[in-house]
């Protein structure tokens, strides 16, 4: 029985990994092809992803499924809807609206909390040091950008417009899709494995710059906004990233450029120097954080672990998950000291395990 379950899974985990495949083809057929045939592919992927999504009967493929329908709507929207006539600014609202009344039907059907999105404030100091490394992801986003797509100098007050609607769509919209709605499904499918599954996805849509520096840049971006996310367990830094990053990638940097090319070189130092600090620094927090619960929260013989509990059983966190139904980013955050279980949670542990668990050694004090 237990091998049948793990042949199911294997070929449940392949087929996920082929709907990543299919999209990333989509996004090449459309910008190597044209955009018929984009909206060809793209129509298909959305049939077959909601027939698995409606009918599919194993639970965290199913899952990830619908989630995975909001690549080809976001996709077949920004290639049907009239933008190419109309400035790059109004293109947020017209996307903004349709994707975030998809992304809150989806959260309702799946029953995500808040928590389990990563809608939360998280350590301060941390997400302020996320936030504060978009300055430098945002001069390289400008160096690897093509010329073609670049913006012309504005004022000041189109970029404080532009640093609205970038904290809306490419800030909030985009990191509740991607590091709150993705991560949390993935996580449950494939483990740790997710936070690079949901990295490709998020490189795979920028595929249209036809740029394969370009290309890894996004990769390396995605697996850093995965991790700064999963271990601070808030979208907040990461959201202030993406924004600045954008906004100073095509908006400040081009201006800068038209105006006062000379101080270019002298500001991208700083940025990159910037960003190297504020990375290393959130990576050295984070990092002593979760050393540091893990050595305040174990106890020797009183309570028992939750990470050795599951591992005598034989369980990973996405089979753990699939028997109590609570997501397997919240059994890893458990086991990382991030948060706690509620009572009914800790029942549902208990009933699988078929023992009475007061408390695990992991859980940090209240």
């Amino acid at each position: 029985m237990h091998r049948i379950t793990a042949i199911q899974t294997d070929w449940h985990s392949w087929l996920l990994w082929g709907y990543l495949g299919f999209i990333i083809a989509a996004e090449t057929v459309t910008a190597v092809v044209g955009t018929t045939a984009g909206v060809a592919f793209h129509a298909g992927l959305l049939l077959v992803l909601t027939f698995h999504a409606g009918l599919g009967q194993h639970e965290p493929t199913r899952r990830l499924a619908l989630v995975l329908l909001v690549a080809p709507i976001v996709r077949l929207l920004s290639l049907t809807l009239p933008l190419a006539s109309l400035p790059r600014l109004a293109w947020y609202p017209l996307v903004l609206l349709p994707v975030l009344v998809v992304v809150w039907l989806m959260v309702r059907q799946l029953q995500l909390s808040r928590g389990d999105l990563g809608v939360r404030m998280g350590n301060p100091l941390a997400q302020v040091m996320i936030g504060s490394a978009g300055l430098g992801v945002g001069v390289l986003q400008y160096l690897l950008m093509p010329t073609s797509v670049l913006a012309e100098a504005v004022g000041w007050n189109v970029l404080a417009l532009a640093g609205v609607l970038a904290l809306l769509a490419s800030g909030i919209l985009e990191e509740l899709i991607f590091r709150g709605l993705l991560q949390s499904t993935v996580l449950a499918a494939f483990g740790r494995w997710g936070l690079l599954y949901g990295a490709m996805l998020f490189a795979g849509l920028h595929v249209g710059y036809l740029s394969w520096q370009h290309l890894l840049f996004a990769l390396v971006l995605g697996l850093f906004f995965a991790y700064a996310a999963y271990h601070s367990a808030s979208l907040l830094g990461v959201a202030l990233a993406h924004a600045i990053a954008n906004v100073v990638a095509q908006q400040a940097m081009p201006t800068l450029a038209q105006r006062a090319p000379a101080q270019v070189p002298v500001v991208v130092q700083a940025t990159l120097a910037a960003l190297l600090l504020a990375s290393l620094s959130m990576l050295v927090l984070l990092g002593w954080r979760v050393r540091q619960r893990g050595q305040t929260t174990r106890r020797p013989a009183v309570r028992p672990s939750l990470r050795d509990v599951r591992r005598q059983a034989g369980l990973r966190h996405t089979e753990l998950a699939l028997r109590t139904g609570i997501p397997a980013r919240t059994l890893a955050e458990v086991e990382f000291g991030i948060t706690i279980f509620t009572e009914e949670q800790r029942q549902r542990i208990g009933e699988v395990f078929g023992l009475r668990i007061p408390r695990f050694a992991e859980e940090p004090g209240r």
